[in-house]
């Protein structure tokens, strides 16, 4: 069964879903903007249950457009730690802990981590190679998965790792989306175990798929005409907007 939307609250939805495609094609702190609307038109809670299923959609839609491009020791270096770090977001979700103070915290591990790379842009001396495996790849998977547990927003925190790697575009886009479908996939039985993923959910995930599809496309189009530093300099500014929302709405609560 379908929510009983209003025009304009469909109208939401499908721009949620065509941020989540268009995420998934470069642009991760677009995703931000999927999860702001869809706590708007849902309780916070059942919206991870929808958007999660939404992010999967991306991510194999993003596979196959980018699966060309894809470097994989990054994937498998950072995926390990990123399960642990999922298992431990798990069991930090049952501490005494409010959902502000972990939106906080990761809003501002972000930021750091975005000044941290544009002070490494600009500043000769910082500017060094960063080594892929090692501290680098345990302390980015362990994050990533305690922030995908905890308030989907992994995508700005290896944003800044492949960013770090000097990754050109669609290599960086097509090695997110290989990393993203195999942690979301992961993330499943922990949803379904909450209870958060049902026939209701699964529904609305499928009348949104075309906006999640067009998203992608339009995105995938939009990265081939964007020169490399602008690109990189657009990713870390979504990620610092993402990381403000997040410390925002974290004070908020």
């Amino acid at each position: 069964m379908l929510p009983s939307f209003t025009p304009l609250q469909w109208t939401l939805a499908a721009i949620a879903a065509l941020c989540v495609g268009l995420s998934k094609s470069g642009f991760p702190g677009v995703a931000m903007i999927s999860v702001l609307l869809m706590a708007e038109l849902m309780p916070a809670r059942q919206s991870t249950g929808v958007i999660l299923p939404l992010l999967i959609c991306g991510d194999f839609l993003a596979v196959g457009a980018f699966r060309r491009h894809v470097r994989w020791p990054y994937v498998l270096r950072t995926l390990p730690a990123t399960v642990a770090g999922v298992i431990i977001g798990f069991f930090l979700l049952k501490l005494p802990f409010s959902e502000g103070f972990f939106r906080v915290l990761i809003g501002g591990v972000i930021l750091a981590l975005v000044l941290l790379q544009a002070a490494r842009s600009r500043l000769p001396s910082l500017d060094t190679e960063v080594p892929a495996g090692g501290p680098a790849a345990l302390a980015t998977g362990v994050a990533c998965g305690v922030t995908t547990m905890v308030a989907n927003a992994a995508g700005p925190v290896m944003a800044i790792y492949l960013i770090a790697m000097r990754l050109p575009q669609f290599e960086f886009v097509g090695t997110a989306a290989v990393f993203f479908l195999l942690v979301n996939l992961i993330k499943v039985p922990f949803s379904l175990s909450l209870g958060l993923i049902g026939p209701r959910s699964l529904s609305l995930n499928l009348v949104l798929v075309p906006a999640v599809a067009a998203g992608v496309f339009a995105g995938r189009k939009l990265i081939a005409h964007i020169p490399r530093h602008a690109f990189e300099a657009l990713v870390l500014i979504l990620a610092a907007l993402a990381a403000v929302k997040l410390i925002w709405d974290g004070l908020a609560r």
